[in-house]
């Protein structure tokens, strides 16, 4: 049985507000890419799949900076081995669900389709002043809605902050 985490206390509510919308709306458009996660790796890298999605939907809403921390953490917090969840990001990122470039360059796990989902719900709440992190940014820019940008402070945030965040 997983143990259970406090819902996050933060200052930003506009992040929680969005964050919310797009954990639940995700679900949607991912069905491809757990089937073949379900195919090449199993059932339990798919159930891995779905709680990382929803860690990049509390997280950040559109990506999470990965790095060994992040990994050891996400594997502790949900019981799964390091093995299954480096298996897991490395079929993410060859079946091109994640951006291999941005992972290489920056630690980040992000895709065009998170962040046009991200973009739909922020549209959605009709929170403006709120975009994707130019160097981030996999969407043509008239896909971005919103017009200004969260400082970057707020937007890299390291996994091991996100362990105190994970809702009921």
């Amino acid at each position: 049985m997983r143990n259970r985490i406090e819902k996050p206390k933060t200052t930003d509510k506009k992040i929680m507000k969005y964050s919310k919308s797009i954990k639940y709306s995700q679900f949607e458009m991912i069905a491809k890419e757990r089937d073949t996660v379900r195919a090449i790796i199993g059932s339990e890298a798919a159930l891995a799949f779905d709680y990382l999605r929803e860690v990049v939907a509390v997280e950040n809403g559109y990506y999470i900076k990965w790095t060994e921390e992040a990994k050891r953490t996400f594997a502790f917090q949900f019981q799964f081995s390091l093995e299954l969840v480096s298996e897991l990001i490395d079929t993410l990122i060859n079946i091109g669900f994640f951006d291999e470039h941005l992972f290489i360059e920056h630690r980040v796990l992000t895709s065009a389709k998170l962040q046009e989902q991200f973009m739909r719900v922020v549209k959605y709440q009709k929170l403006t002043d709120v975009m994707i992190n130019p160097a981030l940014n996999l969407l043509e820019e008239t896909k971005q809605e919103s017009s200004v940008e969260i400082a970057d402070n707020e937007m890299i945030q390291s996994f091991s902050e996100f362990s105190e965040k994970i809702p009921d």
